[in-house]
Parts: structure tokens; C-alpha cells; sequence
């Protein structure tokens, strides 16, 4: 198979950094679907209060990614992203021992410090692989990450009962074990890379430590290149894990049990279009790869306004899969495309705060995206939800498809030119 080429083809730097990703996505996987039911159970918090935490994480992700921007500059970014897994390690293992709603608040900030590193894990990625391959290495990565938590959730289930709530605290457990390994993984990632970066640059001194994003933000074009990147995930991941399941719940005949059949369906279509469309992808510029992803995760909502007419379940559940299909090969797209588009801006020494501009504004898309779509949909107004996402929609391709935005870049071309 092609793919399988492809990722032969990656420097095995590359596929060592798969290797820990898929790792910690599967301990990731293992508790994902539980948090809010732990809490309940076995801590005693409300629904709401229990929920109300995915926030204070999300939050704690944005400064976590501006921290991790500029550890990763300072000190190397497999050493900050080490550190940051060790991080999420320390948060997901204080959840097994919470006792009361401080302790909970407590760990879902340090979660959300930790996972904030991602940005830390992206720049070594780019670091290590050509930049002809980083549509390739990025996509590969959303793959393994989509397969990893897939298997962790399978598993998951079959050890998390209810009734033991011990049974939760051993899966939480497990995941911080996870983080764990990933971490020390990269750590010997990172002691080689000091090692060949001082073999290149024996004499590191005068070079001045990163302290601010000024740099970085300085540049209009990839301000503008980030606000976009705030609405494709206000559209997209944003509206994956609370508009798209509470549309399906409240709109539709379908009910909650339809959900694992979809997200199923959404995992399983990710990883196909990973393997048979990478080729495809890869012949794309970037910016081309990233309006795709704006059409296709604002279209599957029309799928979605189609199902919300059907009476029958059957047909329901047929359009609903089609929106979940269509939106997993925008996440493809998008996983493609964005972070190649990110570093291509970067220049060594700013990698890591370019990559932690970029997490910080996926962090907020994320946070925007649940937000709005709770506003909406708890009025009862899901028409309004759908049309805003739309002309959104339309708004980030009009925006893509004109070269002053973002870098005028071909695959394979190594200078950035901005017009």
C-alpha cells in the first residue's frame, strides 16, 4: 500500500514520535468517555459540576500551550514536551485519588497544562521531519491518534463498571501510565537531539532566550492564519463533542444510543481516508487541503438539518452517519493541513511559540465552539446554530483562497513567501 510506503519513508524520528503518540492516545482513550460519570459516582459531584471541569481544563490547555511555546524555544521541544507529559501524567493520576471538588479542579488544571504541551510535541515533529513530508507526518499523526483512542475506549469499557468505581480509578491509573512511558520516550528523544545539536553547534552561546510571542505575532499574515484556525475548530472539534451529539439527541428521532455507532463510524472513516487519500492530500498545497476541510465540516451539517427532518429512525441514523463521515475526512483535511501551514511560518528558534500560537488558538475554538452551541440549541434554536456555522463556513474560504493570507506555498518548497 501506498500509505504504508509513505510511512516507511518517514525518518524514524518521525515514526518514533507516532510510536509515543499512540501510546498516550491510548491511555487517553481508556478514561475519555468516563470523566463525567467518575465524578458522579465516585466523588459525589453533580452532573453539571462534573461537566463544568472539561472547561477549567480547556482553559488550563490555553496556558499550557503559551508555556509550552516557549519552553520548547528555550529549552529544546522534546524536553518541553517531556515535561509536559510528565504533566498530564501527574493530572490524570490525581483523578483516581480525588476526594472532593477542590482535588477534581486541581487535576483538571494540571491535565490541561499538560495536554497545552501538545504544542511542544507538534514543533519536534516538524523539527525531525523534512518539510516535504509534514503533510504527510501530520496526518499520520491524526490517524494514530483517532485509532488510539478508538482502542482505549474499547478497552476502557470492558474494564470501567459503574458498579466498582475502583474500576475507574485502575483505568485512570493505567492512562497516567501512559503519559508516563510517552514521556520517557521522549526524553531519550530529546538527550539525542541535544547531542546532535552540539555535535552541529559546539558553541550555543550569545544566542538570546526566547521570552515573549511579540516575534511571532508580529507577522499579520499568521495572526490572520490563526483567527481562522479559532473558526475551523469553532465549527469542527468544537462542535464534534457538544453541538454535533446534542443536535442528534435533541433534533433528530435518534437518542444518546446512536452517538457510539457514529463516533465509531467517525474513527473508522479517519483512519481510511488517512490511508487511501494521503497520496491525494499530499499532491495539494496546504492552503487547498485546509479549504476542504472548511467545506466539509460545514457542510456535514446540512446532512445533519436533513436528518432533523426524517421521521424514520432508519433514514435519521443514514444522514447522520453521512455527516459524521463527511466531517472525519475534514479531519483529515484539517489535521493535514493546519500544522504544515504553522510551520511553514516557523524559523528555527521560534518553532515552539509559532506551535503554541497555534494550540492556544485551537484552545480557544474549542472552548468557543461548545459554548455557542449550548446557547443556541438550549434556546431551541438549532436552525440558528447550523446557519451560523455555515456562513462561517464561507467566510473561512473566502479567506483561504486568497495568497496574501497565508504563505504562497507549493508542496515541496522550502521558502515561506508571503505576498
Amino acid at each position: 500500500m501506498k500509505a504504508v510506503r509513505q510511512l516507511r519513508s518517514l525518518p524514524p524520528a518521525s515514526r518514533f514520535l507516532l510510536g509515543i503518540n499512540a501510546v498516550s492516545s491510548i491511555g487517553n482513550g481508556l478514561v475519555l468517555p468516563f470523566l463525567v460519570v467518575y465524578l458522579h459516582d465516585a466523588v459525589g459531584l453533580s452532573t453539571r459540576a462534573a461537566a463544568s471541569l472539561l472547561s477549567v481544563t480547556s482553559v488550563a490547555a490555553i496556558l499550557g500551550g503559551l508555556v509550552a511555546g516557549l519552553a520548547a524555544d528555550r529549552f529544546g521541544a522534546a524536553t518541553a514536551s517531556a515535561t509536559n507529559l510528565t504533566m498530564a501524567a501527574i493530572g490524570v493520576a490525581s483523578y483516581a485519588f480525588v476526594q472532593n471538588t477542590t482535588g477534581a479542579v486541581v487535576a483538571a488544571f494540571v491535565v490541561g497544562m499538560g495536554v497545552g504541551g501538545n504544542a511542544a510535541f507538534m514543533a519536534v515533529l516538524a523539527d525531525v521531519t523534512p518539510e516535504h513530508q509534514h503533510q504527510s507526518v501530520f496526518g499520520f499523526n491524526a490517524a494514530v491518534v483517532n485509532a488510539g483512542i478508538a482502542i482505549g475506549g474499547v478497552l476502557g469499557g470492558f474494564v470501567g463498571h459503574v458498579e466498582q468505581i475502583w474500576s475507574f480509578r485502575i483505568l485512570y491509573l493505567c492512562d497516567a501510565v501512559s503519559y508516563l512511558l510517552a514521556a520517557a520516550c521522549m526524553a531519550v528523544l530529546a538527550a539525542r537531539l541535544r547531542r546532535q545539536t552540539r555535535a552541529r553547534t559546539p558553541d550555543p552561546a550569545g544566542t538570546p532566550s526566547p521570552t515573549s510571542y511579540r516575534t511571532v505575532l508580529r507577522q499579520r499574515p499568521f495572526v490572520i492564519l490563526l483567527a481562522l484556525v479559532v473558526l475551523l475548530y469553532f465549527i469542527g472539534y468544537g462542535q464534534l463533542e457538544s453541538g454535533f451529539p446534542a443536535f442528534v439527541i435533541t433534533s433528530t428521532p435518534l437518542g444518546s444510543g446512536s452517538l457510539a455507532t457514529l463516533f465509531v463510524l467517525n474513527t473508522i472513516v479517519v483512519v481510511i481516508t488517512q490511508l487511501l487519500l494521503g497520496d491525494l492530500l499530499q499532491a495539494r498545497t496546504p492552503r487547498q487541503v485546509a479549504t476542504a476541510a472548511a467545506v466539509l465540516w460545514s457542510g456535514s451539517w446540512l446532512f445533519l438539518a436533513l436528518a432533523a427532518t426524517m421521521d424514520s429512525r432508519g433514514w435519521a441514523l443514514a444522514y447522520a452517519g453521512g455527516a459524521m463521515t463527511v466531517f472525519a475526512v475534514g479531519e483529515v483535511c484539517f489535521a493535514t493541513a493546519l500544522p504544515t501551514l504553522v510551520n511553514r511560518f516557523a524559523t528555527d528558534g521560534r518553532r515552539g511559540r509559532y506551535n503554541g500560537a497555534y494550540s492556544i488558538a485551537t484552545s480557544i475554538g474549542f472552548i468557543a465552539g461548545p459554548a455557542y452551541a449550548g446557547l443556541t440549541l438550549g434556546a431551541g434554536q438549532p436552525a440558528l446554530l447550523i446557519g451560523t456555522i455555515l456562513v462561517v463556513g464561507v467566510v473561512i474560504v473566502a479567506a483561504l483562497v486568497r495568497a496574501s493570507i497565508v504563505p504562497a506555498t507549493s508542496v515541496g518548497q522550502e521558502h515561506v513567501h508571503v505576498v
